[in-house]
């Protein structure tokens, strides 16, 4: 059952990352909904689901929308064995959590640049500094959002007699 919910939600995720983000940014920004569902992953499964979920969601998003086939699976499957690895800290406090998202999305912005200039696709200028700092913030706040409702589901889910303030913090 928790496979066919895991593939429901990255089927959802991948589409609307796709269609639906793409098409509605806010001044060309788009927040990456996919890095935020891997850290949701991540925190409440084991290490080697979260890494087989991580890099199938970057090698699917890269054939759907990547120029380079294999950097969003590398970096997303480093980022779901970081979170893993990290994820009895980063469950404690939703601000760790925070920090953390802003961190993985300055250095997968900065991660697609450098190896897209290397192939001369992308060309970095000041106007990419910008738009990454207003995505890493765009970012966190949304995985604050999900990082409860996540928390929530997960506690209350395994411990039902959780009430519902420990449940949100």
């Amino acid at each position: 059952m928790k496979f066919i919910y895991h593939i429901f939600i990255i089927y959802l995720f991948i589409i609307a990352q796709t269609t639906f983000i793409e098409k509605y940014n806010i001044f060309g920004i788009k927040p990456n909904l996919l890095l935020i569902l891997i850290t949701s992953i991540s925190l409440f499964n084991e290490k080697t689901i979260s890494t087989i979920i991580g890099f199938f969601i970057g090698f699917v998003y890269d054939i759907v929308s990547s120029k380079v086939i294999g950097l969003n699976a590398l970096f997303f499957m480093y980022m779901a064995i970081t979170y893993s690895e990290t994820s009895k800290i980063i469950k404690k406090n939703f601000l760790i959590n925070t920090i953390y998202i802003f961190i993985f999305t300055f250095f997968y912005n900065i991660f697609n640049i450098a190896v897209l200039s290397m192939f001369n696709i992308k060309k970095f200028n000041i106007r990419f500094s910008i738009s990454i700092l207003i995505e890493c913030l765009y970012n966190s706040l949304i995985n604050i959002i999900f990082y409860i409702l996540n928390k929530k589901i997960f506690c209350l889910t395994n411990n039902p007699k959780l009430n519902k303030k420990e449940a949100l913090f």
